[in-house]
């Protein structure tokens, strides 16, 4: 089998497929994602998918069980089942290091067939600074988010290939530099590797053309990164609200329970004098906007409270009830949130406010009030600090808000969108807390970002459980 398998590169099936045989040459083939069905298949194509299976086998290989069984008539047959399983991306390539598998292309997207050009052995290749190696169960692969495959990584000459291309070489380099890789191995890796996407060729002058790409110049790796694997077009793992920590983990509660008991009731303000006499909408959301010059005194804890209530509070609370479908609790308030699940949590730390004394403060939403977590500190300085660097003041902010997120809150129902749900809640969260500043005549500004590690520090957070996400800073205006 090893000389047919070096007329090209060893064909399988993705390994997270399920093979069924039916009755009258009917097949079935479930992926996690879609059920498909063959038909019109002879006992030839059964024995392809059955070698599809258990290790596989070069396309000729292929062609040739299928002449020997049911004869050449059945191979336009077998090669449009073939073009059906490549086109929708149950297909993996492999190549061969001696008896041993070197690597091998998992493809995640539909419609991207492999494309069978074997790499130019003359030229001088380079990896792509989007790719990047992990390990993923037991096995180290390479990914990119822009490729529409994954390369897993069988062999250490794979491994050591991919750490040789971190600067341009020649294939006769790389093949010195690794013992016992053959020039045709070393071809056919670079074939699957230049088809994901992984690797460029670099040209005479020492570049490549992702580095002549204006807009990959413009991407950092982490953005495109993060960008792609929350969309679902090159993505093969499940996407979604698929509660997979369902009846193995407990999911956290709406409510984060209290974190001291030094707690300061907040004033509530009357809502229906405010449905009357409040800013008309239009108004506040043409007058909205950051205003980064606060006067030099404080607000009040009238104005903060009314602040918190009217953009964070917690309206009503909802039991779960697995027999309606809803399998955690959730605390409604009045912005919305994914899946309402408002993991977002709000720290204030205080500078100067009338009626509520410095230091750092967690926000109960349930029973609106702030629970004191300390007093002035050298990290509640600092935390004051960067957030006036953030935005460009002059002094310190009458108060800082420092939004967190209860990660679990959210990744315990949803799959690889997780992370960017609650960044979009946190924007939903800064523009309601802007519209109630606005109708209450107050100075405020979003920030870009800030220290999430000294916020963890001065309030105790694990940051893997509770982080920041996002910044704010209130204030009065200045007349």
């Amino acid at each position: 089998m090893n000389e047919a398998m070096k007329k090209g590169h060893v064909l399988t099936l993705r390994q997270d497929l399920k093979l069924q045989k039916g009755d009258g040459g009917v097949c079935y083939l479930q992926s996690p994602s879609q059920y498909v069905t063959f038909k019109g298949f002879g006992p030839g194509m059964y024995r392809v998918m059955e070698v599809l299976t258990s290790g596989g086998a070069a396309e000729e290989d292929l062609s040739e069980i299928i002449c020997e069984v049911d004869g050449p008539d059945g191979l336009t047959r077998f090669y449009f089942n073939l073009q059906r399983l490549i086109k929708l991306g149950f297909i993996c390539y492999s190549v061969l290091t001696g008896a041993d598998i070197l690597a091998t292309y998992v493809p995640f997207a539909t419609d991207h067939p492999f494309n069978r050009t074997t790499a130019d052995m003359n030229n001088r290749y380079i990896i792509s600074r989007f790719a990047y190696s992990r390990r993923e169960g037991r096995q180290n692969v390479l990914e990119s988010p822009l490729a529409r495959a994954r390369i897993v990584l069988k062999h250490w000459r794979a491994v050591m290939v991919v750490y040789l291309l971190a600067d341009s070489r020649s294939p006769e380099e790389i093949c010195t530099a690794v013992p016992g890789l053959t020039t045709h191995e070393l071809q056919q890796f670079l074939s699957l590797v230049l088809h994901a996407a992984m690797v460029e060729k670099v040209d005479s002058t020492g570049t490549c053309p992702e580095e002549q790409n204006d807009l990959l110049r413009q991407w950092e790796f982490h953005d495109l990164l993060f960008h792609t694997h929350s969309r679902t077009e090159r993505n093969d793992r499940q996407w979604g609200g698929t509660y997979r920590f369902c009846n193995s983990i407990e999911p956290l509660p709406a409510n984060k329970p209290p974190m001291s008991e030094d707690r300061v009731p907040l004033y509530i303000p009357d809502m229906e004098r405010l449905r009357e006499q409040d800013y008309p909408f239009t108004l506040v959301l043409e007058e909205r906007k950051s205003l980064r010059e606060h006067c030099n005194g404080p607000i009040t804890a009238r104005q903060l409270g009314e602040f918190l209530y009217r953009s964070s509070r917690v309206r009503s609370l909802h039991h779960a009830n697995p027999a309606s479908g809803n399998l955690y609790d959730v605390a409604l308030r009045p912005h919305p949130s994914a899946g309402a699940c408002y993991e977002l949590e709000i720290y204030l730390c205080i500078n100067r406010c009338e009626g509520v004394d410095p230091g750092l403060y967690h926000y109960a939403p349930d029973c609106h009030e702030l629970e004191r977590l300390s007093g002035v500190t050298e990290q509640t300085k600092a935390l004051l600090k960067e957030s006036s660097y953030a935005a460009g003041l002059h002094e310190l902010p009458a108060v800082s808000i420092h939004i967190t997120a209860r990660f679990q809150r959210v990744s315990w129902k949803y799959e690889a969108i997780a992370y960017s749900l609650i960044l979009k809640n946190v924007g939903v969260l800064y523009q309601t807390m802007y519209l109630v500043a606005t109708a209450m005549d107050l100075a405020s500004t979003a920030l870009g970002g800030s220290s999430s590690e000294l916020l963890c520090r001065a309030a105790g957070l694990n940051c893997l459980e509770e982080s920041a996400v996002g910044e704010y800073i209130l204030g009065s205006k200045r007349v």
